[in-house]
Formats: C-alpha cells, structure tokens, sequence
C-alpha cells in the first residue's frame, strides 16, 4: 500500500480547516514541538476533549499530514463524508455506534499499519470517545497493538507521539489553548529492552505499551486522577499561591492548572485525610464568601491597598462610558449571534465536545451573510461609509464580546468593595480566614515542590 498523499481538493480542505481554527482559537501556545519528527513513520496519541476540532490542532501543531482514525458513522454524512475522504482519514468502527460493524476495526488497525510502514504519520484518539472531562480517560489497546504490529512489518524508526491539548474554555470563541508535545518514544528500542527483560508475550507487551502510553498522555495534560476533585480546581486558583512561569507565556493560567491538578493527585493519594479536610475547608470558606455577597478574588489576606480600589474602580467608570458603544454593536450583531447559535444548538450533541465544532461550522457562513445584507442595506443609506463600517464591525463585535465576558468581574469586584467597606467586621474575620488558608496552602506548595519540583 502506497502512502496516503492528500489530492488537491484534501489540500484545500486541511488549509481552510486550520485557518478557521486558528481564527476560533487564535492564541495557541506549543510546548515541545520540537519533539515531533518532521519526517518517517509517526503514531500521535492525543487526548480527545473537543470533536472535530482536535485533530484540526494536532495537524496544526504537527506541520506535516496526519491521517486520523474518525468514527465510522461520520463517513456516511451528506458532507463530512467526502471530507473525511479526502482528507485521507480512517474509518473506526466503535462498539457503541453499531456493534456489528466491530469485526471491521481490525480491517482499519491494519490501514493504519499501512500508513506507518510507509513512513506516514497517523493520528488517534486512544481514550475512544471524546469527553468533558478534565483527565485522560481509560486508554484502549488499539494504538499500542497498531504501533508493535507497525515494528513488526517493517516501521523500524515508529516513534509514538503523545500530544496533550489543553483548553481553558473550550466551547468559547477565542479561547486560550496550550498543546504540549511529550517526547518520543521508539517503539522498537522499547520493544527491545521488554523482550531482553524476557518479554515475548504479543498480548502482555501490548497492555504494557498501552499503560506507558497513558502514563504519557497524562504527562501532556490537565490530568485529575480522580475528577469528582474537578469543581475545586477553580476555587484553588483563586486561593493557591502562585507558581514560577516562563514571564514571556501567554497563557501563564493553564501551566498553573495543571500544576494544581498535579498537587491534587499528589496529596489526594499520599494523605487523602488531609485534602477531605482542606476541601471542607475552602468551601466553608467559598459559602461564608457567597453570603456576604464578596467574590473570592476580592478577599485578599493583606487586604485592599488603595491602589488596588481606585484600579477597580477606574475600570468600572470605564465601563460604564463604553456601555453605548458597546450595546451599539452588540445589537448589530444579536441577530447573527442568537441565530447561529440557535442552529449550533440543534445538533450539537449532548455536553460541550461539539459546541465549538457547530458554531464553527454555522458561524462563519452565518456571519459573513450578515455582514454582506448590512453593508447592501447600509448602500442605500450611506454609500461612503458603508465599506469602512461594515469593515470595522468584525474587530468591533469581538472587543464586545470580550466587554460583556468581563462584566461579571468588574462589576462583581466594584460590588464587592462596596459590600466590603459596608461590613467591616464580618469582612475582618474572613481575612483572617483567608490568611490562615493561604498559609496552609503555601506550606502544602512548598512540600509539593520539594517532592514534585517544577512549575518554573
């Protein structure tokens, strides 16, 4: 079997895809790309939190063609279908879409052996399914059986990717993402090393290689060993002390997520004792907060310096002077907004891993046909100016998008103050409060750093 080379139409299709992904999620941060091969036979293992959109990424983060298994139903659609197709990806028959089509998988394992006894890169999704939540689920056995069968027939030089995509909001338009590259692993030295152990069970290497893959899968993401600890990762970045990040990353808060989550599965399995009850804690705390109408952020252990208060409060006169605007362009864009979507809502599937997905796919021939019928209107009203406004809006109704996310902090930090100022004792005792909690969290940080070192 030759290598799979995209035609004109795949070509076409890849670059459109990763420049309307990139438009979604314009800030992109890539850690240990170097570690991905620019040449000979590659197996990416991705974590799979977002439909479609991922191995979007995965190509981006890769510069090269990757050729992805995609569930076998998706072949089947009107539209997807053909793409899917030219794109060269692989159909996977899962149990859970139609249990009799599963004898068939073995049939796309072996295209997938195919392509990397040809030197290609090919992509997969261990975990199966993609999912909402914030950990690396059970990795299946398909990838490690495809990788060892690859050595076997031929793909000597096979190295085995992990790449970890870490979303802050996932669903949102603009959101940030950090893609770690984990590094390689050669397949066939590591074949080597287990049968020089005495090792030559097919079976019993391929649970091991598996269990190293999600060991690495883990490594390149936001990973909670146990995810019901999941509701107080955003309490503990409020409360836990800061941690050493490269000044020039822009996305400093997902380093810090995942170093939090580290701690949490660190001390969730060495003292389970002790994080029950600082989890007790904290929300005695975030409850105590809530009732005296105070955000938690507000809260400081030093108090308000009084830079801080004329800060907060410059921004909400600020805020206030830009409403007009603001609800200006906001209203231009509610129809296109509400109707995308409203349409995005009606096939996306349950949970968040398609919303950005649909509202990519409806959004950007919703949008354009909107701004294509104000700027025809807008010719018989005002002919000079319709080019240069109709221009304008698209950065003008993403600076309002952006307004209205902030709102809620602004105007809930200026709330805050007021009540702060308003009740100075109660106020008192949850300094106090908050004093004693973030001691005991820099003390656990410390000893997680002495154990754990990095963070830098």
């Amino acid at each position: 079997m030759k290598a799979h080379k995209p035609g004109l139409a795949g070509q076409l299709v890849r670059r459109l895809g990763r420049l309307a992904v990139r438009f979604y999620y314009p800030r992109i941060e890539f850690t240990g790309r170097e570690h991905f091969p620019s040449k000979g036979p590659v197996l990416v293992c991705a974590n799979h939190a977002n439909s479609l959109l991922d191995p979007v990424l995965v190509g981006v983060t890769a510069r090269r063609p990757v050729r992805f298994f995609a569930k076998a139903p998706l072949f089947k659609t009107p539209v997807l279908g053909p793409l899917l197709n030219a794109l060269g990806m692989i159909p996977a028959f899962r149990g859970q879409d139609d249990r009799r089509q599963v004898r068939n998988n073995q049939q796309s394992l072996d295209k997938g052996v195919n392509a990397l006894a040809q030197g290609a890169a090919v992509g997969i999704f261990p975990e199966g399914k993609s999912h909402d939540h914030l950990r690396v689920e059970m990795v299946r056995g398909g990838a490690a059986r495809m990788a060892l069968e690859a050595v076997r027939q031929g793909a000597g030089q096979l190295q085995l990717v992990p790449v970890g995509i870490n979303y802050r909001w996932k669903e949102r338009f603009r959101s940030p993402i950090w893609i770690q590259v984990g590094a390689p692993l050669s397949v066939a030295a590591w074949m080597t090393e287990r049968q020089a152990e005495g090792e030559e069970d097919p079976r019993r290497l391929a649970r091991q290689l598996t269990e190293e893959l999600q060991t690495r899968m883990q490594q390149v993401t936001i990973h909670l060993a146990e995810p019901e600890w999941s509701d107080w990762l955003e309490d503990l970045e409020s409360l836990a002390p800061p941690v050493r990040i490269d000044p020039a990353s822009k996305i400093p808060f997902l380093y810090r997520r995942k170093r939090i989550a580290e701690a949490i599965n660190y001390f969730a399995a060495a003292d389970r004792s002790l994080v029950e009850q600082l989890a007790a804690r904290i929300k005695q705390f975030r409850d105590r907060a809530r009732g005296m109408g105070l955000r938690m952020g507000t809260i400081a252990p030093q108090g308000h310096s009084m830079a801080s208060v004329l800060v907060t409060f410059l921004l909400a006169v600020i805020g206030m002077v830009a409403l007009l605007p603001v609800l200006a362009v906001t209203l231009f864009h509610l129809v296109p907004f509400t109707t995308v979507r409203w349409i995005a809502r009606r096939f996306t599937a349950p949970g968040r891993t398609t919303v950005s997905m649909y509202r990519l796919l409806v959004g950007i021939p919703g949008y354009l046909g909107w701004y294509l019928l104000g700027f025809a209107g807008l010719q018989f009203f005002w002919p000079a100016g319709a080019l240069p406004l109709i221009t304008a809006m698209p950065p003008l109704g993403i600076a309002s998008l952006h307004y209205w996310r902030a709102w809620p902090h602004w105007t809930g930090n200026t709330i805050s103050l007021l009540r702060w100022f308003s009740k100075s004792a109660e106020v008192r005792e949850l300094l106090v409060e908050r004093q004693e909690l973030d001691e005991q969290l820099a003390q656990l940080a410390e000893k997680f750093r002495a154990v754990q070192p990095g963070g830098e």
